[in-house]
């Protein structure tokens, strides 16, 4: 009779520590992965290139790296770097004469398997005489 207690505090202990132990359980990945468009705009005014980021994320809008080039005589430099600020917009001087274009680059964040993937653009080009 004593060994069927032992046996159904021991079923007990058992049964409690597996109720304890539920919290603590992982739970399962709420994994996800997006790819999205970035469109990038360029205007001049003067000496300033300005211009925004849009995106269907929002994320993908703001901090963004941006590389304004000029062309001259064939050959394409880096003028200016910048990044956008928290609206997707963004604005660099440059005072030589020649095409310009930006270039927004591609983006991710986040690891496997939640990231972001922010795809880059190039604006179309513009020309200071």
């Amino acid at each position: 009779m004593s060994r069927s207690i032992s046996l159904k505090a021991k079923i007990l202990v058992v049964a409690s520590a597996a109720i304890a132990a539920v919290p603590f359980a992982p739970l399962p990945v709420h994994s996800h992965e997006f790819n999205t468009a970035s469109t990038i705009t360029i205007n001049r005014q003067g000496n300033r290139y300005f211009g925004s980021i849009a995106s269907a994320r929002g994320l993908c809008q703001r901090n963004r790296s941006v590389t304004l080039f000029r062309t001259k005589n064939g050959r394409t430099r880096v003028a200016k770097r910048t990044s956008s600020n928290s609206n997707g917009n963004w604005s660099a001087r440059a005072r030589r004469k020649g095409r310009f274009h930006a270039v927004v680059s591609g983006r991710t964040s986040g690891q496997y398997p939640h990231s972001h993937n922010c795809r880059g653009d190039r604006s179309p080009s513009i020309r200071r005489r």
